[in-house]
């Protein structure tokens, strides 16, 4: 089906304007044509039934007309049967009654009575020739029986009078057969009856079953001959064919138009007939007028398709006579505004199109001329035949020296035998257009030698059977190095973003698209671990509603969330609380979000610390002032008890010498200057004990030395063995004053807790000077070791000394320690820390002593 609608097009196409126009007239006429033609068969046809109709209500009235009569004569002789005269078979009122029935019925021509041995007992007849005995006789025995029985049609011996007998056998009371009686009916009679009145120039014959002519009508004789009733009908006279409507020629030569009906119970047929050209008459004028007007019609139509298409063609024919010229190269031609309206608005178009064209050209040349990208068009023999500046300017050749050269001049040697080989395979291709640049690497050698990476891409098309190739040369140099720039820009992005120390993820259509490396340390887990996962993944429960909002309210108007605390969950099942900002970018429909992350877990602890130190600090400061207040009365009940009674005793000594009104021997004197000397050494000494409590003089021989004087006072004065080691480093150098003082104080302090509550029989203290400077001191007993909350309990301000002092330095306090296992307390101090100038505070003694101190 589509093959044909192809070939059908292609025929149509080929067809010119003039000869569609006919065409199409012819599509609208034969339509209408066959309109009317089927209009004309209906008429026909509804003629042709009318007198069929009228035909056959002719043949079926007078069917209806001879059957009448007959069952008439039938119920009439089957009156007459069952008269008692008759029955009795008494001839002389037989005969009285078979005249009085043949004067009631004219058409009977007689009865006659039979016994059955084949005498005539009665007749009468009404002819001047009745039926003789020898003429009924053969019927009564032809039809014998109980049943009524009609005969052939036959022509009598006398007056040859056409006669039909009809025939019924008498019964007795018994039912016993005891003769038959006649009936002769006088057959021109009844066709008189029953044919007498007919249609102007119709025929009406009836025949028996044995085809034999019963009776007809006048104007049969025309069509049959000199045909009586009883004789054969014959062979070229009326249809053959029983009840069926048919045309036949009589003897006139004339077409008939008959129709037949037929006498069931007799086998008879009556056909009657109309001549054909009368019945038909109407319907042939109409006829003839249609044909007329239809030819009428016809001859108009096509005059004036003839005429549409010449006003259509002569316009189109000069556009083509336009479009030829402009083919050859006269661009300055125009078509003319002739012809119909449509006609000329194709014309105008004709002519818009053609400025518009120029118009196009011009700027096509301005585009070409202007294009950055280097374009050459060559023929087939690869030769180049028009190129723009940016071509001349990529292969370094001046544009009249590049016209007219080669191709391959301009691609490198090793690449010229597979240019030709594609370009040759390329142009028997259907395909109009391929990229060259596909492959990994393409070069241009320009003139001066130098190649230079391109992206080329070539069409193929052919102009008046001359083929061209133009390429699209496209330099990669720039892009090449911009992309290098680029990926080497990404790189360094790639590295900054994964080594900043804020943890960073991308959040990309609900999956984590990037994480640096921050972030894999924050949530616990590499690279490849939460690459694919869901942000909501890791953020704990608490958090995820406020999360969804967040992520929810970023939109282009506000791209940026505020800061907000959440609480995230690590892949190890830990939750930290970080602070997160996040930044909606979108791409191309393509929806990414920036999550920066900042753990504040370590800053809410050392909130925390700083909150507990600062507690600490402010029991500490409490403590101090105490013990302050308590070294201030101690000093000044020692001040007030030893010197200050000291000196007013060695002040009244004096004045007992210098008093000149006492008389004192030499001896007394004496013994008053050696009291007065005895006073002042004591004086001294308790001067000396309260400068030592101050601070230490153990320092003043130098750090090493004091410890180890420390070390032996504990030893001596307790049951543990202590003992002191020193690196070489430490032996070789002496700390700052400030370090110094504060490691000798972190020293007393740990040995004054060993004392009281290690239980300890062996502690160790290392001395070292690390390579930065710094020192560190180190204590580890052997003792029972403490819990892990006993160096913040109420009361006990030893190891917060120990820290605060060394946190004054800029140093740090690190305990170990578990119950059973001793305790290690390691200090370190800076080399120096010239901002703080450090304050002993509470002076610890020189060799503590068991129960000294405070934990």
């Amino acid at each position: 089906m589509r093959a044909v609608r192809r070939l059908a097009q292609g025929l149509i196409a080929r067809l010119s304007i003039r000869t569609r126009i006919l065409l199409l007239m012819l599509v609208v006429i034969v339509p209408a044509g066959g309109a009317l033609a089927w209009q004309l068969t209906s008429e026909l046809r509804q003629a042709r039934n009318a007198a069929l109709s009228q035909v056959r209500v002719l043949a079926g009235s007078t069917a209806a007309q001879v059957l009448a009569r007959l069952q008439q004569s039938e119920s009439a002789l089957l009156q007459v049967s069952r008269w008692p005269s008759l029955l009795h078979l008494r001839p002389p009122q037989c005969d009285k009654a078979l005249a009085d029935l043949a004067q009631i019925n004219p058409e009977f021509d007689g009865l006659t009575l039979w016994d059955l041995d084949g005498r005539l007992l009665c007749h009468h007849s009404q002819s001047a020739t009745p039926l003789s005995a020898e003429e009924t006789r053969p019927m009564a025995a032809a039809h014998p029986g109980t049943d009524l029985s009609i005969s052939a049609p036959f022509r009598r011996q006398a007056g040859q009078r056409a006669t039909l007998v009809l025939s019924h056998t008498l019964l007795d009371a018994t039912g016993q057969a005891m003769g038959v009686l006649c009936l002769a009916v006088d057959l021109e009679a009844l066709q008189q009856e029953v044919l007498s009145v007919q249609p102007s120039g119709a025929v009406v014959v009836v025949t028996d079953a044995q085809q034999r002519l019963v009776m007809r009508s006048t104007q049969a004789e025309a069509l049959l001959g000199p045909l009586g009733p009883g004789d054969q009908m014959p062979a070229h006279g009326l249809p053959s064919i029983d009840d069926v409507d048919a045309d036949a020629r009589a003897l006139d030569g004339l077409p008939h138009l008959y129709a037949s009906a037929r006498l069931e119970t007799l086998g008879w047929r009556v056909m009657a007939g109309a001549p054909r050209l009368e019945a038909l008459a109407v319907h042939r004028e109409t006829k003839l007028q249609a044909l007329a007007i239809g030819a009428w019609v016809s001859v108009f139509a096509l005059s004036l398709a003839v005429a549409l298409s010449g006003t259509i063609a002569r316009p189109i024919a000069q556009l083509r006579e336009r479009a030829v010229r402009i083919a050859s190269g006269d661009l300055e031609t125009r078509a003319t505004l002739d012809g119909p309206p449509e006609i000329r608005q194709l014309a105008t178009a004709f002519n818009r199109m053609l400025d518009e064209r120029q118009i196009a050209t011009t700027r096509l040349q301005g585009i070409f001329d202007a294009a950055l990208d280097a374009i050459i068009t060559t023929d087939t023999t690869q030769l180049i035949v028009h190129a723009n500046p940016a071509a001349a300017r990529l292969l370094a050749c001046p544009m009249d020296e590049l016209l007219g050269s080669p191709i391959e001049r301009f691609i490198p040697y090793r690449n010229r035998p597979g240019h030709a080989n594609a370009v040759r395979a390329f142009g028997h291709r259907q395909s109009a257009t391929r990229t060259m640049g596909r492959r990994s690497e393409v070069h241009a050698l320009r003139a001066d030698g130098r190649e230079l990476p391109v992206e080329a891409t070539i069409t193929h098309m052919a102009i008046d059977g001359v083929e061209y190739y133009t390429v699209i040369l496209r330099d990669l140099s720039p892009a090449r190095q911009a992309e290098a720039e680029l990926r080497a820009s990404e790189a360094n992005l790639r590295r900054l973003m994964m080594n900043l120390p804020e943890a960073v993820f991308v959040n990309r259509n609900g999956r984590i698209s990037y994480v640096n490396q921050a972030a894999q340390e924050l949530f616990g887990g590499t690279e490849v671990e939460l690459l694919g996962r869901s942000p909501l993944e890791l953020i704990d429960e608490s958090s995820q509603a406020l999360v969804r909002r967040r992520i929810a309210g970023l939109t282009r108007a506000t791209p940026v969330s505020a800061l907000a605390e959440v609480t995230i969950a690590r892949l190890d099942g830990e939750r930290r609380r970080v602070d997160t900002l996040g930044t909606l970018v979108e791409d191309n429909g393509d929806r990414s979000i920036i999550v920066v992350l900042r753990d504040t877990t370590p800053l809410r602890q050392a909130q925390a610390a700083l909150q507990a130190s600062h507690a600490d600090l402010t029991r500490l400061l409490a403590e101090l002032d105490r013990a302050q207040d308590d070294e201030r009365r101690r000093i000044s009940r020692e001040l007030h008890d030893d010197m200050q009674q000291t000196l007013a005793s060695i002040r009244m000594d004096a004045s007992m010498l210098r008093d000149s009104d006492v008389t004192l021997s030499c001896s007394e004197a004496m013994a008053i200057g050696e009291r007065i000397d005895e006073l002042a050494a004591a004086t001294i000494a308790s001067t000396r004990r309260l400068i030592n409590d101050l601070r230490p003089p153990a320092l003043e021989a130098g750090f090493l030395p004091a410890i180890q004087r420390l070390a032996q006072a504990v030893s001596h004065r307790n049951s543990i063995v202590c003992e002191v080691h020193a690196t070489a480093a430490a032996r070789g150098s002496e700390p700052d004053e400030n370090v110094a003082l504060c490691l000798y104080r972190v020293a007393q302090e740990g040995l004054n807790n060993v004392i009281k509550h290690a239980q300890a029989r062996q502690v160790f203290l290392g001395v070292d000077r690390l390579e930065d400077g710094s020192w560190q001191l180190n204590i580890h007993d052997d003792g029972r070791g403490m819990e892990a909350t006993d160096p913040g309990k109420a009361g006990s301000f030893g190891l917060l000394g120990m820290r605060e002092r060394l946190r004054a330095l800029g140093g740090r306090l690190q305990i170990d320690s578990a119950p059973g296992q001793g305790t290690a307390i390691t200090a370190w101090v800076p080399a120096s820390d010239p901002a703080v100038g450090a304050s002993d505070g509470i002076e610890a003694p020189e060799a503590p002593a068991p129960g000294d101190g405070a934990a």
